[in-house]
């Protein structure tokens, strides 16, 4: 299996309360959010951004998020946000993936992907 882990959370949180990654590769994506001062909602989406005809990834000018369920381990529910701290788990629906909350905080946001060989 191979791996990797994204620390975002000073992304997030020098970016008033949101963070947009580039999943698409990956097949497995798990989120762990702590201490959120806000809620923190789940989005995705295929659109980069770009020039109409062109379809160059850019994650930081992506466009046009749609709502995401994400699997609350802790809890055992599927959620389009999180209120408090938890972990997540999210199926590849889209090539960008969203953590927003306007004007929020959070302690970590930490992003492990993988994918089998």
């Amino acid at each position: 299996m191979i791996s990797q882990s994204l620390d975002l959370t000073q992304v997030f949180n020098n970016n008033n309360g949101l963070a947009q990654v580039d999943v698409s590769g990956w097949t497995y994506i798990s989120a762990h959010i702590v201490s959120p001062t806000g809620t923190v909602t789940f989005k995705v989406s295929n659109d980069g951004g770009a020039v109409t005809g062109s379809i160059t990834p850019n994650p930081v000018s992506a466009t046009n998020f749609t709502a995401i369920e994400g699997y609350n381990v802790g809890t055992n529910t599927y959620a389009t946000s999180a209120a408090a701290s938890g972990l997540f788990t999210f199926g590849v629906t889209g090539q960008f993936l969203q953590f927003a909350s306007s004007g929020q905080t959070v302690g970590k946001l930490i992003l492990f992907l993988s994918k089998n060989k």
